[in-house]
C-alpha cells in the first residue's frame, strides 16, 4: 500500500511552511503504508499539473495533500473543494486573480472530499490535538490543488489545512506547535491507511 502525501513550498514571504515541515517529519511507513512524498509549488494551475505527474509516477492507493492556513488554531480537514480562483495576493509565480475565475470552466461547482474527514477529526481530538472540519479551503492555491485532486482522484484522497507553527507565528496569532502539527498529520495518515486497508 502506498500513500502519496504532499505539502506546499513556503509562500507569502514566510520562510517556513508548517505543512512542509510536517511532511518531512513523517516516518517511512505509517500503519503498514509506504509514505511517498512530494513538494508542490504555490502556483495556480501548475500545482495540479505537478500533482497529476506524481500520481502517474507513484500510482498511490491514497492521497493526502497538506497546506498551511495562517490564523487557524486547529488542524482542519477540508470538506469541499470549490471551482473558484480569487486571489489578490500573488502566488509564487506572480499570478493574481482579481476577478472570480473557475479552476476548470467545464467542471462542477464543487467536489466533496474522499477522506474519512470526521474520523480524522475524532482521532485527533481524542489524542488531545485541536481539530475540526472546515467547509472552505478558500480560493487561493490550496483550494486550486484540492479541486484538481478531487477532479482526478480515483482513490481515497483529500486536503488538510494545518495551522502556522507557533515557533514562526507573529505574537497573538492563532497557531500550533510544530511537534503537535506533526503528530496530528501522522494520526490523520493512520486513519487514511486504516480506511484503505478495510
Amino acid at each position: 500500500m502506498k500513500i502519496l502525501v504532499t505539502a506546499f513550498e513556503p509562500f507569502g514571504g514566510d520562510a517556513v511552511n508548517s505543512s512542509l515541515a510536517a511532511l518531512r517529519s513523517l516516518p517511512e511507513t505509517v500503519a503498514g503504508a509506504l509514505v511517498c512524498r512530494a513538494v508542490i509549488p504555490v502556483v495556480f494551475g501548475l500545482c495540479g499539473q505537478v500533482l497529476a505527474q506524481k500520481i502517474r509516477e507513484i500510482r498511490p492507493d491514497g492521497i493526502l495533500c497538506l497546506g498551511m492556513a495562517a490564523g487557524r488554531g486547529q488542524i482542519t480537514p477540508e470538506v469541499f473543494a470549490v471551482n473558484a480562483r480569487y486571489a489578490r495576493s500573488a502566488d509564487n509565480g506572480g499570478k493574481r486573480y482579481d476577478i472570480l475565475t473557475p479552476c476548470a470552466p467545464a467542471g462542477p461547482d464543487a467536489y466533496r472530499t474522499k477522506l474519512p474527514a470526521e474520523t480524522i477529526v475524532t482521532r485527533l481530538q481524542e489524542s488531545g490535538i485541536p481539530a475540526s472540519l472546515s467547509f472552505t479551503a478558500g480560493t487561493y492555491v490550496c483550494n486550486d490543488l484540492f479541486y484538481s485532486l478531487m477532479h482526478m482522484a480515483e482513490v481515497p484522497a483529500g486536503f488538510i489545512h494545518v495551522p502556522q507553527a507557533a515557533e514562526n507565528a507573529p505574537e497573538g496569532r492563532a497557531a500550533m506547535p510544530q511537534a503537535q502539527i506533526n503528530r496530528g498529520i501522522a494520526l490523520a495518515l493512520e486513519v487514511l491507511a486504516e480506511t484503505i486497508g478495510q
